[in-house]
């Protein structure tokens, strides 16, 4: 950025200094003159070579295991709401985990689409008993493991055969098992900066779970079968995604982005709970790493928020639905961000002791 704020919402943040040079310094070579990803066409043979290799570059960075396929759909999270009730639709009875807003919303997108759906209610305190609940193996068990607009994140043991897990704000955040699940997506826009398309990453046994008689794009299994390609994607995507792996990788994976992300948490959470003026009523063990959520017990969050831009700290507010105060730890926070936001609550939490 070249300004001295930051912002912290909820959507793209300010991409890294290094993701942001590369990205605008990195040219492909074609022919006897240079071009941008996004220049090219899809069917290009540079263009398919570069997409061949960040399909590699995702299986490494995450550790996919042989028996996963990868797809690189268009769309958004919510959008895989939409083609997971298409796609398995009559294939097995779906079970959802109701964690906040966004598995709300998708337990709604399966009921308007006539499935039949059970909702499992969670609850988020010291005496909820995991999946003790004894959700049967024979349906599809759908979650959202991290909670964006509520900030409230599962613990990683699951054990059921069939669970389809939407991890737009852990992956590419924290390592995750994949062999666990049947099917995980995840929305571009959070980790990977490139809004507009989704990353799914499924089980190869899912296929023959799907509907044969959808249209091509909006079947999974065609999806596979053309490799992501069967109509042109977002090329400035997959251009800017590339530079973003390229990144994680160099910066030591996931094992590195994850730790980083935890002391970091650790950090914040620690001001929170330090100054009466806050008040984060999640249990710890269900405390996101990377959207801490948060009200404000006694002052109007509106004079949080003109303070923090005072000091050049921006998209503090809560979601829309859920209010609030919120920071989003992504991965453009540098720094010099990290430690004036910690400045800030130190401050603010001083000069509204209680």
């Amino acid at each position: 950025m070249s300004w001295n704020g930051h912002y912290f919402g909820s959507g793209p943040s300010p991409l890294p200094s290094e993701v942001l040079d590369d990205f605008s310094n990195k040219f492909t070579q074609v022919g006897n003159f240079r071009a941008k990803l996004y220049e090219l066409a899809h069917v290009h043979p540079v263009s398919k070579r570069q997409i061949a290799q960040i399909f590699q570059k995702i299986r490494l960075l995450l550790h996919v295991p042989d028996g996963y396929e990868i797809l690189l759909v268009s769309g958004g999270a919510r959008h895989q709401y939409e083609q997971v009730a298409l796609n398995f639709q009559n294939s097995m009875p779906f079970r959802i985990l109701e964690t906040g807003l966004f598995s709300k919303k998708w337990a709604d997108v399966l009921d308007f689409s006539g499935s039949s759906v059970g909702r499992v209610q969670f609850q988020c305190d010291a005496s909820w008993s995991g999946f003790s609940q004894n959700v049967p193996d024979d349906c599809l068990l759908c979650m959202v493991s991290n909670e964006t607009a509520d900030g409230v994140m599962l613990p990683l043991d699951f054990e059921h055969p069939f669970i389809i897990n939407d991890v737009t704000s852990d992956l590419g955040f924290r390592q995750l098992d994949i062999s666990q699940y049947a099917m995980l997506f995840a929305a571009m826009g959070k980790a990977f900066h490139a809004s507009g398309m989704s990353i799914v990453i499924i089980r190869q046994d899912m296929f023959s779970r799907c509907r044969t008689d959808l249209l091509p794009l909006q079947s999974y299994v065609s999806i596979c079968e053309s490799g992501s390609m069967y109509s042109t994607p977002s090329m400035l995507s997959l251009d800017l995604f590339d530079s973003i792996l390229d990144w994680m990788l160099a910066s030591g994976g996931m094992d590195v982005l994850e730790k980083r992300l935890r002391e970091r948490s650790k950090i914040v959470y620690g001001l929170l709970d330090k100054y009466s003026v806050y008040s984060c009523s999640i249990p710890s063990n269900y405390r996101s790493l990377g959207n801490i959520c948060f009200q404000l017990c006694s002052n109007d969050i509106s004079d949080f928020l003109m303070q923090a831009e005072n000091r050049q700290l921006y998209g503090l507010g809560g979601h829309r639905m859920i209010g609030g105060g919120r920071i989003n730890l992504y991965h453009g926070v540098n720094d010099m961000a990290f430690e004036n936001l910690c400045d800030f609550l130190s401050c603010y939490g001083e000069d509204n002791l209680s």
